[in-house]
């Protein structure tokens, strides 16, 4: 076959892949590059270049359901099994960090949430509620149904790179980020079992709440 039917034929096939890839890091690039003065704005920009601009290209250049990236729920025994699997497995990952690493005295929350329970449930149902469904659905959604079709759960990895390599740019890794590593990885096998990032948010929003209040209750019997 010659060459150029070669290039062709490879650039056919892995066309998605690459254009997803690079629309994933221009997404990033721009997030990290747009100026910023506050969490508003903050919450603004995440909006914006990591949901609405995925959204956009999904929509109007591929030509595809958002269901082909992950936004379905069906409700399945086996997909619930999955969840609490991954839940049990989160949990298991954050204790040996707990028992092992000075993850406890390096996971920092805001003082508000410490003493105010009415203020504890707004944040987390609120900013974290609003933060992780973003997340998930630009890496867990976006990144990884992009790269799953060619790597399979190979993409998993892949698509938490991108998460770490978006933290470590923005100078955000750090012990309070840690458990959004962890359920980038179980929270991605989960997704690619479900085939639905729906599963991953609620599993990782329902473990970080569960760690929030633990972690909260265990410092105040200190």
């Amino acid at each position: 076959m010659p060459k150029r039917e070669t290039e062709i034929k490879f650039l056919t096939e892995w066309k998605e892949v690459l254009t997803g890839s690079f629309m994933a890091l221009a997404c990033l690039g721009l997030f990290i590059s747009f100026p910023s003065k506050g969490v508003a704005e903050d919450l603004s920009r995440l909006f914006f270049f990591l949901l609405v601009i995925p959204a956009l290209y999904i929509k109007l250049i591929l030509k595809k359901s958002f269901g082909d990236f992950g936004l379905t729920f069906r409700v399945a025994r086996e997909s619930l099994l999955w969840l609490g699997g991954m839940l049990v497995s989160s949990f298991l990952i954050v204790y040996l960090l707990i028992r092992f690493t000075s993850f406890k005295d390096g996971y920092i929350l805001p003082d508000y949430v410490l003493v105010n329970f009415w203020w504890f449930l707004v944040y987390e149902l609120a900013f974290v509620n609003f933060w992780l469904f973003i997340h998930e659905s630009f890496y867990r959604g976006f990144i990884f149904f992009t790269l799953a079709e060619k790597f399979g759960f190979l993409a998993i990895p892949v698509a938490t790179s991108f998460f770490v390599i978006f933290l470590l740019l923005t100078k955000a890794f750090s012990w309070t980020m840690a458990p959004y590593v962890i359920i980038s990885l179980t929270g991605g096998w989960l997704a690619y079992k479900t085939r639905s990032f729906v599963y991953s948010y609620l599993m990782g929003l329902s473990f970080i709440i569960i760690l929030d209040a633990y972690l909260i209750y265990i410092s105040k019997q200190i």
